[in-house]
Formats: structure tokens, C-alpha cells, sequence
């Protein structure tokens, strides 16, 4: 029993996901765009996400590095450890 309600609610959140987004091409007045066109030109997100590129990211790879983590990035060469 418990089989078939885990398999009804995969059925009914795939329909409702697909006629979302089928609604949403139709209806939705703002369409989504590739990340590598979005550009940040403004005096409040821009210097936060500077910040975030040049000093919170490398500092937080630098502590995984000496934890002993295992970082793994994935672009579109492939995947990378660091």
C-alpha cells in the first residue's frame, strides 16, 4: 500500500511539474535566459558578488583544502577536484 501512495504522488508531481511548465511558456510574462547573459551592473549586488569572487570563495576553498575536504566542480570541461 505504502508502495502504491509513494508511486501516486511521483505521478502527480511530474504531471503538475510538466503542466507548469508548459503554463508557464504560455501565460508567464518573464522568460528564463542562460546565466552567461545575465550581467550585474549596479551599486548594492555588484560589489557583494565581487566580494564573494575575490575573498569568500577562495578563502572557503582554501579551509576545505586544509580540512582535508574534497571539493569537486563541475563547468563544462568536466569535472575538477580541488
Amino acid at each position: 500500500m505504502k508502495l502504491y501512495s509513494i508511486l501516486a504522488c511521483a505521478i502527480g508531481v511530474s504531471l503538475l511539474t510538466q503542466t507548469a511548465s508548459v503554463a508557464q511558456h504560455h501565460d508567464y510574462p518573464i522568460q528564463p535566459v542562460p546565466f552567461t547573459h545575465v550581467h550585474v551592473h549596479d551599486d548594492f549586488c555588484a560589489p557583494k558578488m565581487q566580494v564573494n569572487a575575490t575573498v569568500t570563495i577562495p578563502h572557503t576553498l582554501k579551509k576545505s583544502k586544509e580540512n582535508g575536504r574534497r571539493i569537486q566542480i563541475r563547468n563544462s570541461h568536466g569535472l575538477h577536484h580541488l
